[in-house]
């Protein structure tokens, strides 16, 4: 008897057939057509899960657990592209037939736990009626770019709805399935939906401050490096006076940002200010602020400023000073690495000059080249200084201890060759250089190991 294919794979096999053709698709359509005939799907939950073909009966069949499917799928066409559609709670999942279920079934588990982070954190109930599509990045960038976003590769997904009430209408949300992040990138875009009414700084970072807490529930592993190098930057910027204030915030330009790194300053200091209100004030206060828009919806500070009590500037200004005052542990070892990249960026510089010295110095005036050993003594004697005195936990404290040394034994070098002792002064240098190689090789083993997060202002020197 033959095999009578589920509805939503004939629409599929239809589609793919008058579509693809000669596209290098048709063989999939051909592929699994065959597949069908012969037996090898018997059902929908087997094609979906990928299962082989059925195995021949054996005296002894071995049990097997089969992935469970959730019923329901069909074939849907959106925007002339074809998607099969599952059903969530209040929304239509469209993902396209070639995203693997594993990640389906993330991003279903990520929907499930955000309206639970959602309910605690915004006191948002429900989410309204969404579509949410899971692309491959080709088609993501091409949807992005058609909703007026200028850098569709910079994204890893995107909502779009109207507003009504206070409420999300007709809300859709796209997800780059093949973007780092899956998980946080749900997470973030669905509570755009649930947030609608919320200036957009503010919004991104509310979406930021559910996000991190469902990678928390759901158990990725990027939550701490994500967290650290958030606040790296926001205290960089605090320290070098480029944090964002409230008015350069409200009018910032988040369709058409002018570079990438002042757009993700300012997603990393929404993200932080939430996370501060929310511990100075309570964590009520993001209900009553998504509440407060929703009621008004406005891009205006005034509602912020209302539910706070307080003047923007005046929040902002206890923001950047708790930035700059509370240091973790491990930022604490992150800042001393990223002090001591610095001065051994400026030792590499010195010796550069040390050596260009060498290559003019007039062998034939002993008294000038004793005026230039005393002058580089007194750099690398300022050098040594400066790194005595930065603090350096954790295991930053051995590498400081490795460059110090390298920065006395230049400056002693420098002290023997102004006093005419050339081969004990040939020594230090010697040894120095080890010293200097053995604290290169240190630094670069301990910022390497902290790369999900650590960017220290200057390079480390080749």
């Amino acid at each position: 008897m033959g095999t009578v294919l589920p509805r939503f794979l004939r629409e599929f096999l239809s589609y793919m057939l008058l579509h693809t053709f000669p596209n290098r698709l048709l063989p999939l359509a051909l592929m699994l057509l065959t597949s069908l005939a012969t037996g090898a799907c018997q059902d929908v939950s087997d094609w979906l899960v990928g299962r082989g073909a059925t195995p021949l009966a054996t005296a002894a069949p071995t049990p097997q657990v089969q992935q469970p499917v959730a019923p329901h799928v069909s074939a849907a066409i959106k925007e002339g592209r074809l998607y099969l559609k599952e059903a969530l709670n209040g929304a239509s999942l469209l993902y396209e037939p070639w995203v693997d279920y594993p990640t389906v079934q993330q991003v279903k588990d990520t929907f499930m736990a955000t309206q639970q982070v959602q309910s605690q954190e915004l006191g948002v109930a429900e989410l309204p009626p969404i579509d949410l599509f899971v692309t491959w990045e080709s088609p993501f960038n091409l949807f992005a770019g058609q909703n007026q976003f200028q850098h569709p590769s910079w994204l890893a997904g995107f909502a779009v709805y109207g507003l009504a009430e206070g409420r999300a209408l007709d809300a859709r949300v796209y997800i780059n399935a093949q973007a780092k992040g899956l998980v946080h990138n749900t997470a973030h875009e669905l509570t755009h939906i649930a947030a609608p009414a919320l200036p957009q700084w503010l919004g991104e970072g509310v979406a930021e401050y559910v996000a991190v807490r469902v990678d928390l529930l759901i158990g990725t592993d990027e939550t701490d490096a994500r967290t650290l190098q958030a606040r790296l930057k926001v205290r960089q910027a605090a320290e070098q006076g480029r944090l964002l204030m409230p008015q350069e915030l409200d009018a910032f330009p988040w369709d058409s940002p002018p570079d990438y790194t002042t757009l993700d300053l300012a997603y990393a200091e929404g993200w932080q200010m939430v996370e501060y209100v929310a511990a100075a004030y309570g964590s009520q206060v993001l209900s009553q602020l998504v509440a407060g828009y929703a009621k008004a919806p406005d891009e205006s500070l005034a509602t912020f400023e209302t539910v706070l009590s307080r003047p923007a500037q005046e929040v902002w200004q206890a923001f950047m000073q708790h930035v700059l005052a509370n240091v973790s542990p491990a930022e604490q070892v992150g800042d001393a690495l990223c002090r001591l990249t610095s001065q051994e960026a400026a030792e590499a510089d010195l010796t550069r000059d040390w050596n260009q010295f060498l290559e003019r110095s007039n062998r034939q005036n002993p008294v000038q080249d004793t005026q230039e050993f005393l002058r580089f003594g007194q750099r690398w004697a300022q050098l040594s200084v400066d790194v005595a005195d930065t603090v350096a936990p954790g295991d930053a404290g051995p590498i400081k201890e490795t460059l110090f040394a390298s920065v006395q034994t230049m400056q002693r070098a420098m002290e023997l060759l102004a006093q005419g002792s050339a081969a004990a002064a040939n020594s230090s240098l010697s040894a120095a250089n080890q010293g200097r190689l053995l604290a290169h090789a240190q630094l670069q083993r301990a910022i390497r190991e902290r790369s999900a997060w650590l960017t220290c202002a200057a390079p480390l020197p080749p």
